[in-house]
């Protein structure tokens, strides 16, 4: 229960963040968006007119373009969250300069880690999907023996296979996303330092395992908050707007579907922002953690509200010593007393 309080105090300032910063969230975003949809509106415009190797080739140059531009985007806005963290500006030029080498090492590092993360999630899948697939066979299977018996128990059926899909769309949205969560908090350690590969690899690993419940729920609950946007983005952006140019200009207008896909990407410049800030602050307070740095400053903390004064370390000072007196001329005079 304390893991999911603090996850949610997480997602608050990270929202807050965002807020605050918004035109420059919104800035970096741009930088990829823009480029996106400028080719993307191009290639539907004059897609009739183009060969079709031309297009395939086209298509598959985009898709092996668009993860290391994704990854590229996430080390932006990844850096960008840990200035706003640390409450210094957010410069564009600084954000998005990163090294090629250790930007090779970051999409090298993403492809192992994205397939064992996968892996781990088809596993849970299995474990929660699957029951939850069998559960929508049977409820076909209900509704069309029931529909033979009576209309009303087929509805009752209906009704109860409708929310299975639910459940199923949204552990299956869910999943994918908790995924992604991972992947992103995994890419931190990567963004925010500049220690070297092994190093940085050791550490990543480290904070990964590091309080992996808490992870876990934080990773679980920010997918599900990220799944409520993309519901809400979807049906808004990607179904209300584009559905009054399809009516107006038919769905074989080039408009039309230009504006769909503009819509798409806008919406999607809109959500994705916050996702990588709270990846930086859930790493930034498991990093402080891992390093007994909040410890320390709750201490300090304590210590101002009894004491008044930073805590300072005492000197250590040295004994003094005292010497040994000297046993023969303590023989001597003890021989002419007597």
């Amino acid at each position: 229960m304390k893991a999911f309080q603090s996850t949610l105090v997480l997602i608050d300032d990270g929202l807050r963040i965002y807020r605050q910063h918004f035109v420059s969230f919104l800035l970096i975003t741009a930088v990829l968006v823009v480029p996106t949809t400028v080719l993307t509106g191009l290639l539907i415009a004059f897609g009739t007119w183009l060969d079709d190797v031309l297009i395939v080739l086209l298509v598959v140059g985009s898709v092996l373009l668009s993860f290391p531009l994704l990854i590229y985007f996430l080390c932006g806005l990844s850096q960008a969250a840990q200035a706003a963290i640390e409450e210094r500006p957010i410069q564009l030029r600084q954000v998005l300069s990163v090294n090629p080498l250790r930007f090779l090492t970051i999409i090298i590092f993403t492809i192992c880690y994205g397939i064992v993360v996968s892996v781990v999630s088809s596993i849970f899948s299995m474990i929660i999907i699957c029951p939850l697939y069998v559960l929508m066979i049977f409820g076909v299977a209900g509704i069309g023996a029931m529909a033979t018996v009576s209309s009303s128990m087929s509805i009752l059926f209906g009704i109860l296979f409708f929310l299975v899909f639910l459940l199923f769309y949204a552990a299956a949205l869910i999943l994918g996303n908790a995924t992604y969560s991972a992947i992103i908090y995994g890419l931190q350690p990567w963004v925010q330092t500049s220690a070297p590969f092994g190093e940085t690899l050791q550490q990543s690993i480290d904070l990964i395992g590091y309080r992996f419940g808490h992870n876990l729920i934080a990773w679980c609950t920010t997918a599900l908050v990220m799944t409520a946007l993309i519901i809400v983005v979807s049906l808004a952006v990607g179904t209300l707007i584009p559905l009054p140019l399809f009516f107006l200009l038919g769905e074989e207008s080039q408009i039309a579907q230009i504006m769909a896909g503009v819509s798409w990407l806008l919406g999607f410049m809109f959500v994705l922002p916050p996702w990588p800030i709270w990846m930086a602050l859930l790493y930034q307070r498991n990093i402080q953690s891992h390093s007994g740095r909040d410890f320390d400053t709750q201490v300090q903390n304590w210590w101002r509200q009894h004491f008044g004064d930073t805590p300072t370390t005492p000197s250590v000072r040295s004994p003094q010593t005292t010497p040994l007196p000297d046993l023969s001329s303590m023989i001597d005079s003890q021989g002419s007393t007597t």
